[in-house]
């Protein structure tokens, strides 16, 4: 959504007009991914003293608008703080993001008089309706990153093949290695290869293949601290050494302490961000898409 200039019969602080005069709307947002989502952090003041007031009476709110053409995905976040903080499921997101920011009504203001307006309004006050724009800041745009397949990538911790041992039926894990080798029976493999075409399904393999996978790993992992030996075996692998960093990094633990008392079961879903509760989100959405289009 472009915001094209827009002129309104009340004031309203906007770069491209002098109606309220000697006051700034400025806004930030940076985008980080986060497991299977992505993290936005947005940031917004106002250097306009009567539109703060009507923001701290929760009279006026921060407002941001997002959409993405690709995928349909459009939504609006909102706060009465001017840091907050909100994430997306990476599915709902493709090649571009298009941000609006406003400043708007968040109750009806009866009498609303900005100080700062300019004189052609004459000292006016207007009625002003909850969902009117008060502000409107410079739309933008962030360029997605484009979504790899990250169990099979180089700089990935996973490998999964095809078995070739046609009598296999079940899938099987290989822990001895730099990466984890997940070993799929070849039907199981075929269909992965298909479904993995579709960001949507991506949650929703990771579920199923790549948990498990951490879970017997870590437990692993946990067993061998038992035995110096094995632990030797294992501590300098690479998906190991991967894993090390990042749970040092986010728990400021020592790793061979966090790995007695963790539940391989928990921490295995929250290592890849919780991609259970995703993909039960797009499973979700796309039977009510098709209800939809049945209607």
């Amino acid at each position: 959504m472009r915001i094209n200039k827009k002129y309104y019969p009340y004031p309203v602080l906007t770069s491209y007009s002098d109606d309220i005069k000697n006051s700034l709307y400025e806004t930030n947002i940076k985008c980080e991914r986060s497991g299977e989502y992505y993290k936005f952090k947005f940031t917004s003041r106002t250097s306009n003293s009567y539109l703060s007031n009507l923001i701290a009476k929760t009279e006026a709110v921060y407002c941001i608008h997002l959409e993405c053409s690709t995928t349909a995905f459009r939504k609006e976040y909102s706060s009465h703080e001017n840091k907050f903080e909100f994430s997306i499921p990476i599915a709902k997101l493709k090649d571009t993001l298009e941000i609006c920011t406003f400043i708007v009504a968040d109750k009806d203001i009866e009498n609303y008089q900005n100080p700062d307006a300019s004189e052609d309004y004459e000292n006016a006050s207007f009625s002003i309706e909850k969902g009117c724009v008060l502000a409107v800041g410079e739309s933008s745009d962030i360029k997605i990153p484009k979504i790899t397949d990250e169990l099979t990538s180089k700089d990935s911790i996973f490998i999964i093949i095809r078995s070739d041992n046609p009598k296999d039926h079940t899938m099987k894990i290989d822990s001895a290695n730099d990466r984890l080798k997940i070993i799929l029976p070849t039907n199981d493999f075929n269909n992965y290869n298909v479904l993995k075409s579709d960001v949507y399904n991506h949650p929703i393999l990771n579920s199923m293949i790549i948990v498990p996978a951490l879970i017997f790993a870590i437990q692993e992992l946990k067993s061998s601290l038992t035995n110096q030996s094995d632990w030797a075996d294992k501590k300098d692998l690479k998906w190991v050494q991967t894993i090390q960093k990042k749970v040092e990094l986010e728990t400021k633990k020592n790793f061979e302490d966090f790995l007695k008392d963790c539940d391989p079961f928990e921490y295995s879903q929250e290592l890849i961000g919780n991609p259970v509760s995703t993909g039960l989100d797009n499973l979700a959405e796309r039977i009510s898409e098709d209800d939809s289009n049945e209607n």
